[in-house]
């Protein structure tokens, strides 16, 4: 098997709170975009907005 065949990609995104700052990431979800509202921060009840959308290749 190539090496190639044993990696694969897992999708990330990353939110920021607009009050606090506070930042998370969790694995992307369909409908994730860029800059949109996605809920509220744990800390402050402030909104959380996508700031980021990455992938991390993983396998050998």
């Amino acid at each position: 098997m190539k090496d190639a065949d044993k990696k694969f990609t897992v999708s990330y995104t990353n939110l920021e709170c607009k009050s606090c700052k506070k930042s998370l990431t969790r694995k992307f979800e369909s409908g994730d975009i860029v800059f949109e509202e996605n809920g509220t921060c744990d800390e402050c009840d402030g909104n959380l907005l996508i700031v980021k959308i990455f992938g991390e290749v993983i396998g050998q």
